[in-house]
């Protein structure tokens, strides 16, 4: 099993960990830190790395359109976010989730 990761930030110990426990021992953990705006690019990347399973970090716009691209699952790191007192910010994996679908509901001003 392999899953591309296409995000910045290395996983942490944690979400290694987190992946072992969902996919298996043996995955193949890749990561392509690449700014991307096209749904097609990741269609690409996921067939170039014969991906089984996709992590993203993307807006939720160009996001929604992957899910229309590509047929593997898509997942995504759910990080807390804390405030130092000194300003500086810590992100903590929480967990993983499925992303199955994306919706914008809106209401008219």
């Amino acid at each position: 099993m392999r899953i591309l990761r296409l995000t910045r930030h290395e996983p942490t110990k944690e979400q290694c960990e987190e992946l072992v426990r969902l996919f298996g021992n043996g995955i193949d953990v890749i990561t392509v830190s690449e700014t991307i705006t096209d749904p097609r690019r990741v269609a690409e990347l996921v067939e170039t790395y014969k991906a089984s399973v996709l992590e993203v970090v993307l807006p939720i716009g160009l996001l929604a359109d992957v899910l229309k691209v590509v047929d593997v699952p898509v997942i995504r790191a759910v990080m807390n976010r804390e405030v130092k007192e000194n300003g500086a910010v810590e992100f903590t994996f929480s967990h993983y989730e499925r992303i199955l679908k994306v919706e914008v509901v809106t209401e008219r001003l």
